[in-house]
């Protein structure tokens, strides 16, 4: 099974689905196109179509609604929370930028740790405190 993610005019995941190998297979080898192809004739105006990976091969991270496609950098990602942050072109994720502190909490059992929130304001981590 392949999956497809139509989009809108701002690149925007309007659903996802699913498209059977056999729809979309030029011999041996599946084709992205023939798959767009399948979709446009099985549902007239809609699309445009980008493949997506379940299993994240490509394409950053698997299309969900809302996620934006970045053509420039052929990869899915959810939208930003935050202005300043960068967009990862390899995984589809977003990271701050600048690192967060080395002293944040690992998890529940860590008792040194800090807890850190990001501040769009000052572009900076701030330490949460009780």
């Amino acid at each position: 099974m392949a999956h497809f993610a139509e989009l809108d005019e701002t690149n925007t995941v309007i659903r996802v689905v699913v498209v059977s190998n056999s729809n979309m297979m030029d011999g041996d080898v599946e084709s992205e196109s023939l798959g767009q192809a399948f979709l446009e004739a099985l549902l007239p105006g809609s699309g445009p179509w980008v493949q997506t990976s379940y299993n994240h091969k490509f394409r950053g991270r698997f299309a969900s609604q809302e996620f934006i496609y970045h053509p420039n950098h052929d990869v899915f990602a959810p939208p930003s929370e935050y202005p300043s942050w960068v967009l990862d072109t390899t995984t589809g994720t977003w990271h701050a930028p600048i690192p967060i502190p080395d002293d944040v909490c690992t998890g529940p059992d860590d008792k040194e740790g800090k807890m850190y929130q990001w501040d769009e304001d000052t572009i900076s981590w701030i330490e949460m405190t009780e």
